[in-house]
């Protein structure tokens, strides 16, 4: 029975992956909606008896009310769950789907901490691996996510114009973004420390900060803690709004 419904999870899902792919959805996303439709696959069969085709939206109620608690995952975080699973009701169950049984959370946001110039340097004088260094200098300095900084090339610096060149992520944009001098000056710095045949893709990875946030709002906050460990008697600076990734506002240049 068990080698039953491993199978029948391993069709569902692999028919998911391809509507999804035949959709252009980005890897990360493929990976995002598998991590919960998958194990819902499995509560259904291993805790309910029952058929995925069979379920409700009381069903996912009550597994998503158990990952919850035994995952400790914020609302935001279920709310993912929340979209993943309704696609794997509507477009490969064919199961109805009441938007109005499986509500998204409401959950509140507050105003990041973003640190002054002088915390940011303290900061990175405690950062001493250059290619840490510069990520963490483009991140803050320009707002982007850590997929496009992990997929920047020392072709996407136009010197001339202080800017750089955003390939299509997230939402399939492609853009540029303005960036100040000192920051292309650390990035040019750091790039003549690598070999040629290294230097054309920066060498940036998720890898190589193992704790690296996901965006520059999670930034502020690791900043803030890192902060707190490095510099004694640490007080967090006035908060301000923080522009999104598609338009944003250089908080801080590097001196």
């Amino acid at each position: 029975m068990k080698n039953e419904h491993t199978q029948a999870i391993n069709a569902i899902t692999a028919e998911m992956e391809d509507i999804l792919k035949f959709g252009k959805r980005a890897e990360n996303t493929i990976s995002t909606y598998k991590t919960y439709a998958v194990p819902y696959l499995e509560y259904c069969f291993d805790t309910l008896g029952k058929s995925p085709c069979e379920s409700s939206e009381k069903d996912v109620r009550s597994f998503l009310s158990c990952i919850q608690a035994d995952r400790d995952l914020d609302d935001r975080t279920i709310n993912n769950a929340i979209s993943s699973i309704h696609f794997l009701f509507v477009s490969v169950l064919n199961l109805p789907w009441n938007k109005y049984k499986v509500p998204f959370l409401t959950f509140d946001e507050y105003v990041p901490f973003v640190p002054t110039k002088e915390e940011m340097e303290a900061f990175l004088s405690a950062v001493p691996d250059p290619k840490r260094k510069a990520m963490f200098i483009i991140m803050y300095a320009t707002g982007l996510r850590v997929s496009e900084v992990c997929t920047l090339r020392y072709g996407d610096i136009i010197k001339s114009k202080r800017r750089i060149h955003v390939a299509p992520s997230k939402r399939r944009k492609e853009r540029f973004v303005e960036m100040p001098q000192a920051c292309i000056d650390a990035i040019i710095q750091y790039a003549g420390t690598l070999r040629p045949e290294v230097r054309r893709s920066l060498g940036f990875s998720r890898n190589s900060i193992p704790w690296m946030p996901r965006s520059i709002l999670t930034l502020s906050s690791t900043i803030y803690l890192q902060l707190r460990r490095v510099s004694a008697g640490d007080t967090a600076s006035p908060a301000i709004p923080s522009a999104g990734h598609s338009q944003p506002i250089t908080t801080w240049t590097p001196t």
